[in-house]
């Protein structure tokens, strides 16, 4: 996703829990299959088993990392991890949002 702050995507203050900015669920799910395309582009491709673990949230205008991994799990699916980086300078982590699996839709 280009543009990973509320100042580059003004859409995203919008939407709100608990008055935080947070990714929508729909914005997951499209990363995953923009991700899953580019990777392996004989789709079209499913949903299946989206889990999302915890909210990205936006603080302020600062630009959060996210990275988006997407690996073939050999049985006919591609597996699907979504994190963001936090951005505390001394320890940023990575903290995983979502994760599922595509497959080949029929």
């Amino acid at each position: 996703m280009q543009g990973r702050s509320l100042a580059q995507r003004p859409w995203l203050d919008d939407h709100r829990v608990q008055g935080a900015a947070v990714l929508p669920g729909a914005a997951y799910v499209e990363m995953a299959l923009s991700a899953a395309a580019a990777s392996w582009p004989d789709g079209p491709w499913e949903v299946r088993g989206a889990v999302f673990s915890e909210a990205l949230a936006f603080v302020g205008q600062a630009e959060v990392p996210i990275q988006v991994v997407s690996t073939d799990d050999g049985a006919g699916q591609v597996r699907f991890q979504i994190a963001s980086r936090g951005l505390d300078a001394e320890r940023p982590t990575w903290r995983v949002h979502a994760h599922g699996a595509l497959r080949h839709a029929e």
